[in-house]
């Protein structure tokens, strides 16, 4: 399978490894992982100037069209050099989110299903009043138990930190991690306790996936 490589990279380490990790030794406390995703990706952003609310979640299918946004088919280079497909929803220039579909094993291809969802925006929080541009600390004060105990850490080739916490990613740019970084592309990641950050680290990407 050509793409097998591809999404096992892009959704099946997102949900199956940080999921199972970060839920063996640390249920959340309001609610199952699943139910949090799904409350998340319909969250709106108390932004009196810019208010945002994105009409789609995990499982559903990507938008033709979105009131308000415009959304562009985009076309990168995968891992083994074959086209894959993203779509970017814009707010005028601004980038808001990046959609990628789900694989479907049985027929080998994508389907139109939103199996990842990256935020780029400030304007649009998750759970625990989390967003683009929130420090790392308040991360780590939102979510106590995760990161004291049970945090996957991804270095990814681009330079950015993942923190898997609750089936949520939050990307720091690696200058800011206090220590010896993981290793790069480690499938797993590596479980830190305690990670350490500089204190003007910052949020600079959000993902959020389904947790089957």
């Amino acid at each position: 399978m050509k793409y097998t490589n591809l999404f096992i990279a892009l959704g099946a380490a997102f949900c199956l490894i940080s999921c199972n990790s970060n839920t063996k030794n640390n249920n959340m406390s309001n609610g199952n992982a699943a139910e949090s995703v799904a409350a998340a990706s319909e969250a709106s952003v108390p932004d009196e100037s810019s208010p945002i609310k994105l009409d789609f979640k995990i499982g559903d299918e990507i938008p033709a069209e979105l009131d308000g946004f415009t959304i562009e088919r985009q076309t990168y280079m995968g891992s083994e050099g074959e086209d894959v497909v993203k779509f970017a929803v814009k707010q005028g220039d601004e980038l808001i989110a990046e959609l990628y579909p789900d694989y479907d094993f049985d027929k080998d291809e994508f389907t139109n299903d939103i199996a990842v969802i990256d935020i780029f925006s400030s304007k649009y929080i998750v759970e625990r009043n989390l967003h683009v541009g929130s420090k790392v600390s308040d991360v780590m004060e939102a979510y106590p138990n995760g990161v004291s105990n049970d945090v996957v850490v991804i270095l990814t080739v681009d330079g950015q930190i993942k923190l898997d916490i609750n089936c949520y990613q939050f990307f720091v740019d690696k200058d800011y991690f206090v220590g010896q970084l993981p290793e790069v592309q480690s499938f797993e990641g590596e479980v830190i306790e305690k990670p350490e950050f500089k204190s003007d680290a910052v949020v600079n990407r959000i993902r959020f996936y389904s947790a089957n």
